[in-house]
């Protein structure tokens, strides 16, 4: 049953039965007991943690028909320093993908890519992927994209390396390991600028998106964050920015408000727009001499991904 996620498991209608009452009687050990127990009163969190450990486990998707939506998919890669590869081809993926491809052909200004990786965790994040078995739906929006992803999942290739070598080949690729010490943080970004060289669209894909002031550089978990010093540093060097923001637990319009506000003012940008999809936004600070093209790539966008992206212009109150 491990290996089946199609049929639902039922709960027994009463967990404290005859049968286990005599188990526990005639038994002097608590294990037949722990194990009558577990099995019984919660077997749904005891499969669902099996499955996980099935070497071939198979996904259902939510909303997916009940013999052909089933995706094959190997476990959730191991732990692997200075690799964050859970996410990779979850719906967020793949509208982040698609933004930034959209854009790039749009506004014809070289990419880069700052993965800010991190190791893997234990965590659920990265299982949107239910997007993957509903291409009639999905794949119209960048077919390239979505082949990839798919293809890749399959294979259990859950590595943003696929992502660099094949739609995003044309794009410096930053894929250094990031730490919380403020020095090594300010090695990784001056080596950033200089992969990058010419002026460029930068896009860094923090885990969490931008500093907090519970987690200034240097504690735990900095590693997660872009902080706003970082982020003016590259946009000073001749850089238009674009930065993945996760939303927080707050009222999201006036959170987007705040952010295009607080980033805009800080880099001294012409417009600061912010593309917000169902889970993430994106923030986008432009440098004055890219804001025409960059316009000509949000417009690409607004094409491409109409009805899956939000955007918004903003004015900071230090803009031309």
């Amino acid at each position: 049953m491990y290996g089946e996620a199609s049929s639902p498991l039922r709960r027994p209608k009463r967990w404290w039965s005859a049968a286990n009452r005599r188990a526990w009687k005639s038994s002097s050990r608590s294990s037949v007991f722990i194990v009558i127990l577990v099995s019984s009163v919660r077997p749904p969190l005891y499969h669902m943690r099996a499955r996980r450990e099935c070497p071939c486990e198979a996904i259902r998707f939510a909303g997916a028909g009940r013999a052909a939506a089933r995706l094959p998919v190997a476990p959730r890669p191991p732990i692997v320093a200075g690799m964050k590869n859970q996410y990779f081809g979850d719906i967020n993926d793949y509208r982040k993908y698609g933004i930034l491809r959209a854009l790039q052909a749009g506004s014809g200004l070289p990419l880069a890519v700052c993965w800010m990786l991190t190791p893997n965790d234990e965590s659920t994040a990265g299982r949107k992927t239910g997007y993957l078995v509903e291409p009639e739906r999905w794949r119209r929006y960048d077919r390239e994209v979505y082949d990839v992803l798919r293809g890749s999942l399959l294979q259990n290739r859950r590595t943003i390396e696929v992502a660099a070598h094949s739609f995003l080949s044309s794009a410096v690729s930053h894929e250094d390991y990031l730490s919380r010490d403020a020095r090594e943080r300010a090695r990784y970004f001056a080596d950033l600028l200089e992969k990058v060289g010419e002026p460029s669209l930068v896009f860094f894909d923090p885990d969490n998106g931008l500093g907090v002031g519970s987690k200034p550089i240097g504690t735990i978990g900095a590693e997660r964050y872009l902080y706003l010093e970082e982020l003016a540093g590259v946009y000073g060097a001749g850089h238009s920015c674009l930065v993945y923001q996760h939303f927080p637990r707050e009222r999201r319009d006036r959170y987007t408000r705040e952010r295009a506000s607080e980033v805009g003012t800080r880099l001294g940008a012409p417009w600061v727009a912010t593309l917000a999809t169902p889970h993430v936004l994106f923030i986008l600070a432009p440098r004055r001499e890219h804001a025409e093209a960059l316009t000509d790539g949000l417009r690409q966008v607004k094409e491409r991904w109409s009805g899956q992206v939000d955007i918004w212009m903003h004015r900071p109150a230090s803009g031309g």
